[in-house]
């Protein structure tokens, strides 16, 4: 018998169990944000990244060099990717602005 495997409208999903809705809305409080502070350097004793720096050198924006690790710029996209999840369940409204400034 041959099983067909449908993928679900993500739209309709509401995440509603209490131990995976703890964590989703700890990404969406606490995760992100933390995040775009070490995308930005901001975070103290942490190694930068230099990852919107190298978005802002690419651009034009500022003058310097590419630096950090060959991979540093899939940090941005994973990170546009969570905050459009959390846009869409509802939980991150306040971060369009600054997904809008990242992907300017």
């Amino acid at each position: 018998m041959k099983t067909i495997i449908h993928s679900c409208a993500i739209r309709k999903v509401n995440i509603t169990d209490p131990l995976f809705g703890h964590y989703a809305n700890l990404i969406a409080r606490k995760v992100v944000p933390y995040q775009w502070e070490i995308l930005n350097d901001r975070v103290p004793d942490a190694e930068p990244s230099y990852c919107v720096e190298n978005f802002k050198i690419a651009a034009g924006d500022c003058e310097g060099k590419r630096r950090g690790v060959v991979f540093s710029d899939t940090d941005a996209y994973k990170w546009l990717e969570a905050v459009a999840y959390c846009i869409d369940n509802g939980s991150g409204k306040e971060y369009e602005n600054l997904a809008d400034e990242l992907i300017d």
